[in-house]
């Protein structure tokens, strides 16, 4: 069965939120859209030729790992699994590196 769309939501803490706009800006490559939300709280990613699939929220909530746990750990990248089963990785290298 091919994917017919795909999004991703991410929970930001209120006071890390902008910095990780500019973070996501400079892994996606795509520029802050209109915040969209009742509150203006999900930030999306506008690519400039699609339509958005990353979406920041901000929250009020601290900042937790969202229920992931850690699968693998390397030297360049963690691997996490979510909740549901689903496995990404994580890297403090910068991008492009």
């Amino acid at each position: 069965m091919p994917v017919v769309a795909t999004a991703s939501f991410a929970d930001v803490p209120a006071g890390g939120f902008l910095a990780a706009v500019e973070f996501w800006r400079a892994v996606t490559g795509d520029n802050p859209g209109e915040p969209t939300g009742r509150h203006g709280e999900f930030q999306p990613l506008q690519p400039v030729d699609a339509d958005p699939w990353c979406y920041l929220q901000r929250t009020e909530r601290p900042a937790g790992t969202g229920g992931a746990s850690v699968e693998h750990v390397h030297n360049a990248w963690t691997v996490l699994r979510d909740p549901v089963g689903l496995t990404y990785c994580i890297t403090d290298r910068a991008p492009g590196s």
